[in-house]
């Protein structure tokens, strides 16, 4: 997999828009066009089960993340400490406060 697309987003949205009949991509998510049977509707759909939230904000939820762990490790947490432990926050909230320290700390301050 890693050899098709890489280890980045960029990568998975190059590979993606290779098969427009397969997917749709909308910013930074995608939206699958066909799988199978999608006859079945509404609660016996298992694809439909599963379809996030659309209207999610992500900075908050990076915000909130971050205040959670202040308040588990304390507010004198250095900030390379915490930005270890951005990876076990979520892939959009990792996205969005940044790689590496110089953008978290950005991040941090806006």
């Amino acid at each position: 997999m890693r050899d098709a697309v890489g280890t980045t987003q960029e990568g998975l949205t190059d590979f993606l828009s290779q098969y427009p009949s397969l997917f749709a991509l909308e910013g930074d998510e995608v939206c699958i066009n066909a799988f199978g049977d999608l006859s079945m509707s509404g609660k016996n759909n298992p694809l439909l089960q599963s379809i996030p939230s659309r209207n999610r904000d992500y900075e908050k939820e990076a915000v909130e993340f971050f205040e959670a762990k202040l308040r588990k490790f304390g507010p004198e947490l250095q900030i390379k400490s915490l930005l270890g432990h951005r990876s076990q926050a979520a892939p959009e909230v990792r996205l969005v406060s940044g790689r590496h320290l110089k953008d978290f700390g950005e991040f941090l301050a806006a």
